[in-house]
């Protein structure tokens, strides 16, 4: 019987191997043992091999998850960091705009009150000429008045000179003439 006609059969396939292997055991005993050894041999190293190549596929798996996991963390950060950097250039633009808009009304202030400033500078010029055309006229006031006051207390010193050495003669004069008087 062939191998087909044993799958044929509705045998399952074990049963096919083995009744296969025992007539084949019968007519060459050595070689079938053999065979079966090197058979054997053949799928423990087809068993292990296929097994070590899963662990190293389920390890290579683990380590692309592992970096997969890796950099789905650092994209998130980095997509944190983009955030919080748009959020500073907002509030940069929004801080930049109101310092523009407070320079224009500065200078729009500034336009609006440099005639005035003008003005005021002549008025205020004016007043200065004004206060100084008083003050010559003041100091030459009190000039005079410097002046009088100084004639004035000469005079006084020198009639309270005059008067306290005419007082210091008449005494002088008194004692003299009482001193002569009495013997």
């Amino acid at each position: 019987m062939s191998i087909v006609e044993l799958l044929a059969s509705h045998q399952s396939i074990s049963a096919v191997v083995i009744d296969y292997w025992k007539r084949a055991y019968k007519i060459h005993p050595r070689a079938t043992v053999v065979a079966t050894i090197l058979v054997a041999l053949a799928l423990a190293a087809v068993v292990f091999f296929a097994e070590r190549q899963q662990r190293i596929d389920r390890d290579r798996q683990a380590a692309l998850v592992a970096r997969y996991d890796t950099q789905l963390r650092q994209l998130d950060s980095a997509e944190k960091n983009l955030h919080d950097l748009v959020a500073f250039v907002g509030a940069q633009r929004r801080q930049l705009e109101n310092t523009e808009q407070a320079i224009a009304a500065l200078k729009a202030e500034h336009v609006r009150l440099q005639p005035l400033v003008a003005a005021d500078r002549k008025a205020v010029e004016a007043l200065f000429a004004a206060q100084e055309a008083r003050n010559a006229t003041s100091q030459v006031r009190e000039r005079w008045y410097g002046f009088g006051g100084g004639v004035l207390a000469s005079l006084l010193a020198s009639l309270l000179w005059y008067g306290g050495s005419y007082l210091a003669k008449r005494k002088t004069r008194s004692k003299e003439n009482t001193e002569s008087v009495v013997p």
